[in-house]
């Protein structure tokens, strides 16, 4: 009669908890669980930013005197007041003259420059859980 008694009670309880009563305890049914997921945020280089640091050259207007026809001595020949030949050396100085022209003092230059550049922003949803069967507590606990 006992044995009778105890096999009456548990069929009791466990048909307590399936129609979600109390069943004396935490009582907990299988229940089919959807996954879960998160979003994180986060921030990801497109590209760098480069560019060219250009540096122009550096011009300077020079004016100079330059030598267009060196110093020397000369053969002249004239005829005198009696009409004889006359042969003498003339001293001849340089000729100058004033030119103006333009000189690079500095040369031109380009540097190439790489900063951090643009990023951009992406939201990624990744699976925390997966799906499928589990316990969950009956009652609302």
């Amino acid at each position: 009669m006992q044995r009778t008694l105890v096999a009456a009670l548990a069929t009791l309880a466990s048909t307590a908890a399936l129609a979600g009563g109390d069943c004396g305890g935490d009582c907990y049914r299988r229940a089919w669980q959807p996954a879960e997921y998160g979003t994180l945020v986060e921030t990801y280089p497109v590209r760098p930013r480069t560019y060219a640091v250009v540096t122009p050259p550096a011009y300077r207007t020079v004016t100079e005197r330059v030598v267009v026809r060196p110093a020397g001595r000369i053969w002249q020949e004239s005829r005198d007041a009696s009409g004889h030949r006359v042969g003498c050396w003339v001293d001849v100085p340089a000729e100058t003259r004033l030119v103006t022209r333009r000189v690079m003092v500095a040369p031109g230059s380009v540097e190439p420059y790489a900063s951090a550049g643009y990023s951009g922003v992406r939201a990624v949803t990744y699976q925390t859980q997966r799906a499928g069967w589990g316990w969950e507590p009956l009652g609302g606990r």
